[in-house]
């Protein structure tokens, strides 16, 4: 099990799931959601986010993965893996009144250290949270 977990710890800190986690601990805090489904449910949308910062190494892990080398592509694989799996596509417990400080939250866990390609500012936060929660108000051309 510690070889199992030194390598799950491994492979987080090279997949920039950085703020994934972060969003994730955020809404286990305020919604006492399980840290997995919050970090499944998040992480297309955080992927998304990064834009062309992580359009390379998602199309490695496409193309590693057997599908087209398209970062589109690989973050559609993982939404559909979690529809698979009978994960919800968002998470509605998320009232718009909390995305403020949810965000702030999440930006106070992440620095940069954090094994991410590039650093959210507030705005990009927000963004990535109202896609979690449904709310599809976001900017025209701010994701990938």
């Amino acid at each position: 099990m510690q070889q199992a977990a030194f390598q799950g710890g491994r492979a987080f800190t090279r997949a920039y799931i950085g703020y994934a986690h972060a969003i994730a601990h955020a809404l286990g805090g305020a919604y006492r959601l399980p840290h997995g489904l919050a970090c499944a449910v998040s992480l297309p949308a955080v992927l998304e986010g990064y834009g062309s910062a992580a359009r390379r190494p998602l199309e490695r892990l496409a193309e590693s993965a057997g599908f087209p080398a398209s970062a589109d592509c690989f973050i559609s694989q993982l939404r559909a893996l979690n529809e698979r799996l009978g994960l919800p596509s968002s998470l509605s417990c998320i009232r718009p009144e909390d995305i403020e400080s949810l965000s702030q939250t999440a930006l106070r866990e992440a620095n940069p250290a954090y094994p991410v390609p590039r650093i959210f500012d507030h705005a990009e936060m927000t963004e990535v949270l109202r896609k979690i929660a449904g709310n599809q108000t976001s900017k025209a051309g701010s994701t990938a």
